[in-house]
């Protein structure tokens, strides 16, 4: 079981390729959790155990680095012969923060048509409906300086965050957000996918949300993140939301998305990760 989960940021991929790699441990026995395998810079390296399986050792990710063609070629040409090589079982999630405009990685000249084209790869997309939720929660994130909740932290009181938008500060990303759901629109409408999520419909329970995609042949996991808490309070615990609303509408009509993305119902009682083949709309 291959899975490469594509979304936005502040939509649950840590919570889903946690969820996934796990489950499919559990069914297959063996799975990679890559995480943000491509956002990562330097040499690919790795170490295999005596079943000829792999374990990605990530180098540290440099905001500030950027890699040489070369080091682009080197990399991606060792990730092909890694996956042609090994039976690797391996979760994967890219943000579309990490593609240009025309749908190629940034730092990588990885195809995406050849990562899919694979008869045990699952492509997912995962989105979230709210979009305006969506850019508060990395509001809340960035005064938190912490990107997950674990299943283990005890969540705080969201009116001593004393979280705020500031137009200043927070304009550029709140474009950059903007960029990022027209791209995923685009995404969903140029490859076929195995599942597509919606945020909201995760209720936060893995087995509950995906344990029938497994055939019911799993048990439940610990090791899994949380939401922050509900939309409502998290609107009414932000210093300046209606000046964040009206920035959010003014950047929306700009760019010609909407606040509450919508995609076609999934069906997702034909979803069966223990098949070879994967059903793709």
């Amino acid at each position: 079981m291959r899975f490469i989960i594509i979304s936005n940021a502040r939509c649950g991929t840590t919570y889903v390729s946690k969820a996934l790699s796990q489950f499919s441990q559990q069914v297959s026995g063996y799975n990679s959790n890559l995480n943000e395998l491509f956002r990562f810079y330097g040499p690919l390296d790795y170490i295999t155990d005596n079943n000829n399986r792999i374990t990605f050792r990530q180098p540290k990710h440099n905001e500030d680095y950027e890699s040489t063609l070369e080091e682009k070629e080197a990399r991606n040409y060792r990730f092909n012969k890694i996956l042609r090589e090994h039976p690797i079982n391996f979760t994967l999630k890219i943000h579309t923060s990490q593609f240009d405009s025309n749908l190629i990685l940034k730092d990588s000249i990885m195809d995406i048509d050849k990562l899919f084209d694979n008869k045990d790869t699952f492509p997912i997309l995962l989105y979230r409906e709210d979009q305006l939720d969506r850019f508060i929660s990395k509001l809340y994130a960035q005064v938190m300086d912490k990107y997950n909740l674990h299943h283990f932290d005890k969540r705080p009181n969201l009116k001593d965050l004393n979280a705020s938008y500031d137009r200043t500060r927070d304009m550029g990303n709140l474009i950059d957000y903007a960029k990022t759901c027209k791209l995923l629109r685009e995404l969903y409408h140029t490859y076929k996918w195995s599942l597509v999520i919606r945020y909201e419909d995760l209720c936060g329970d893995p087995v509950k949300d995906f344990g029938h995609m497994f055939k019911n042949r799993v048990t439940p996991i610990t090791n899994i993140t949380k939401k922050l808490g509900g939309t409502e309070d998290k609107r009414e615990n932000l210093h300046n939301f209606d000046m964040l609303r009206h920035d959010f509408d003014m950047v929306s009509q700009y760019y010609g998305i909407e606040r509450y993305m919508s995609l076609p119902k999934f069906d997702k009682s034909k979803v069966d990760f223990t098949k070879n083949k994967p059903y793709l709309i």
